[in-house]
């Protein structure tokens, strides 16, 4: 199988769209915390958002989900 005919995961198209469309989204953490901010960059294991005009790291193991 060539990178071509790889298909990319579900998490990294969801992932990948909101990037792309730039839209604010609510991030929920497995604490609690809902995070309203807008996906700026992903890779295997976090994303960077920009949060209040701060751009922040968060790592993937800390969401429960996004919405």
């Amino acid at each position: 199988m060539s990178k071509q005919d790889k298909v990319l995961p579900i998490q990294n198209f969801f992932l990948e769209n909101i990037k792309e469309s730039k839209k604010v989204v609510e991030i929920h953490l497995i604490n609690g915390i809902i995070l309203k901010c807008k996906i700026l960059n992903i890779d295997n294991f976090s994303l960077l958002v920009d949060l209040n005009n701060k751009k922040t790291l968060i790592y993937k193991h800390s969401i429960a989900y996004v919405k």
